[in-house]
């Protein structure tokens, strides 16, 4: 009898993992999503010229600038790649 059980409750188990591995799934999709609209944000007020990081002329600053700019951007669209990746996967179509 405790053979049958404990296949059971294994069985009773590994059906709650599967939606516990999905729920943590579907919370990486949103923060993955809320920090891409994150960087979004920060970009368009970088490159708008709403917000500026160095007002100097020096060419040291201004290259690091752009580079804090190009990296923004970079991170923006890996961090809504793999929102999009990640949400497609769980919903299982396709791009």
């Amino acid at each position: 009898m405790s053979k049958v059980k404990k296949d059971h409750l294994k069985s009773g188990t590994a059906n709650r993992k599967p939606k516990l591995k999905e729920k943590s799934a579907y919370r990486s999709v949103i923060l993955s999503a809320v920090i891409g609209g994150m960087l979004l944000i920060i970009s368009i007020f970088l490159n708008g010229g709403y917000l500026s990081l160095f007002a100097s002329e020096d060419p040291f600053l201004q290259t690091l600038d752009i580079t804090v700019k190009v990296l923004v951007i970079l991170f923006f669209f890996i961090f809504m790649t793999i929102s999009i990746g990640n949400y497609k996967e769980l919903t299982g179509k396709p791009l």
